[in-house]
């Protein structure tokens, strides 16, 4: 049976090991000078490349050649403090069977007995074939907390010829006890750049062009976990083809074209709801899935979030080409953080829901109506206030014809819905004669909602917007809420079969006195304030 990717190029050396510098040349300089320490912690995601470092340095302290009395007279094989995987101490570790390294699973050896079987009561016997005794324990935080009891003394004076390696994806989960005793190394994931690079030197190996667009959307996929990137390269060779682009990919992995992604936002940012939607239904006909468009789509997003706080276009050139980073930062500029914040949430939600939809893409298609049914914030100023009505005067004029204008609200206020004039769609008593039906299937939907929104005070509506009033701002703000203002309006769109927004606003008492004529004038007469 054949090797899979990972294992058949599995590093054999130091050097052959992707990323991870620092790491790899604080190790070769303690070989150099002889301080090989008792006990070494690696921790970091997986498949960044922990145990195979941790092969690599058994392999090392053991290698015959490394060792003897020819090898020191080379001086430039001393600098490089490798393994000569010539030796038979070298092969029978590449092959596991070298009697003198020890690599248990924690996770399926869990117990204390295992521990002081495996471990304990061997420690003390000196080395079969090679200098030291190396145990290698991989995911070390499985291990039950009187195993690790057990092992601490061990850990903490072990024999001159033993040395421990131990590694584990949560840290978090390895008493400080164990911690203290040990050398910790931090693995961090690779680049994109460094993914790509090491897929490419895996190509030129099995003699296979891959299209370098289709190497950058794994590496984005795999979010620098190399032994996954190189696992989804082992489907790509599976096809047997000399030559793979992004329509071979395609048939093999559950990857979306960026381009197609960025098309799909480009509709969105035009408001072009069929042509967001059809591209979107088209993808989903020529295979792609809709969680894999979805990610494709949100990383998009943030992209362009992060580069309008700061970020800058070269920030995504290691991740993008410079086309696509491009492009991905104009969208950052046609929209403002609020609104990318907005399709961003949307589509997770979309995302989360798609599972259990009758059918797939109907979140997604709903996402995208209900981000299309606005006017993009880019299209509207940044700042234009809501004028206060006019006082009352004696000098009456006729009054002029009516324009329409757009309200817009303050960036800090861009989640709530755009105001078209003043005149009410709708008289605001057949929306108090139809409120109790609306505070009705309220509560049908959200146990919660309703106690809210009784406390507040219907008191008008302006254009297609029903205001609300509350004593309280942490109620107007529970309102105001993207979910809970999304769920009332369409139950008032139900309801009135008219399309209506809300909006929750707070009234401090204070303003509320001042502004009653009967209060007023007693602050008049009498020459007081409201406190």
């Amino acid at each position: 049976m054949s090797q899979t990717i990972y294992r058949k190029y599995r590093p054999q050396t130091f050097a052959d090991v992707t990323g991870q510098e620092h790491i790899k040349r604080t190790i070769q300089n303690q070989l150099k000078h002889g301080k090989v320490a008792h006990a070494y912690l690696f921790t970091g995601s997986r498949g960044v490349g922990k145990t195979t470092t941790a092969r690599l340095l058994a392999k090392t302290v053991n290698c015959e050649q490394w060792h003897s009395e020819v090898l020191t007279k080379d001086p430039s094989m001393l600098l490089s403090f490798e393994p000569c995987n010539v030796c038979a101490a070298c092969r029978e570790i590449t092959a596991g069977s070298f009697l003198d390294v020890y690599e248990m699973d924690a996770a399926s050896n869990t117990g204390v007995d295992h521990v002081r079987e495996n471990i304990i009561e061997h420690v003390r016997f000196t080395p079969v074939h090679g200098r030291y005794k190396v145990y290698i324990i991989d995911e070390v935080h499985m291990l039950s907390p009187s195993a690790f009891n057990a092992l601490l003394k061990t850990l903490e004076e072990p024999p001159a010829h033993v040395l421990f390696i131990l590694a584990t994806t949560e840290i978090h989960k390895v008493p400080a006890t164990i911690i203290s005793r040990c050398q910790r190394f931090d693995f961090r994931r690779l680049t994109a750049d460094e993914t790509v690079a090491r897929l490419q030197i895996l190509c030129a190996e099995e003699q296979v062009k891959v299209a370098e667009e289709v190497l950058r959307q794994i590496a984005r996929q795999t979010e620098g976990c190399e032994r996954d990137a190189e696992s989804m390269l082992g489907q790509l060779l599976a096809l047997g083809e000399q030559e793979i682009g992004f329509d071979e990919a395609s048939l093999v992995l559950p990857i979306t074209p960026t381009q197609i992604s960025l098309d799909f936002l480009d509709a969105l940012v035009r408001g072009d709801v069929s042509g967001a939607i059809g591209l979107l239904n088209s993808s989903l006909e020529e295979g792609i899935e809709i969680s894999s468009f979805l990610d494709e789509t949100v990383l998009l997003l943030r992209t362009a979030l992060l580069g309008l706080l700061g970020g800058g276009l070269e920030r995504f050139q290691t991740t993008f080409d410079e086309e696509t980073a491009g492009r991905v930062m104009t969208l950052g500029k046609t929209w403002n953080t609020a609104r990318l914040s907005q399709a961003i949430e949307r589509f997770l939600d979309a995302r989360r829901t798609s599972k259990m939809d009758v059918i797939p893409q109907l979140s997604t298609e709903l996402a995208v109506i209900d981000l299309c049914s606005t006017i993009p914030p880019a299209a509207v100023k940044e700042e234009i206030s809501i004028s206060k009505p006019p006082k009352k005067s004696d000098d009456l004029h006729p009054p002029s014809p009516l324009v329409a204008e757009n309200i817009s609200l303050n960036t800090s206020a861009s989640s709530e819905p755009v105001v078209f004039g003043d005149i009410p769609v709708i008289d605001v008593e057949e929306v108090r004669k139809k409120w109790p039906e609306v505070f009705q299937k309220i509560q049908e939907c959200n146990a919660s909602l309703p106690l809210i929104v009784r406390s507040g005070d219907l008191v008008g509506v302006e254009g297609n917007t029903v205001e609300l009033r509350f004593a309280y701002s942490l109620h107007a703000e529970t309102v105001n809420r993207d979910k809970n203002r999304r769920l009332i309006e369409e139950i008032l769109k139900k309801v009135l079969g008219k399309t209506m927004y809300i909006r929750a606003v707070h009234t401090q008492e204070s303003t509320a006195l001042e502004g009653d004529d009967a209060v007023s004038t007693l602050l008049r007469e009498f020459g007081g304030q409201a406190i």
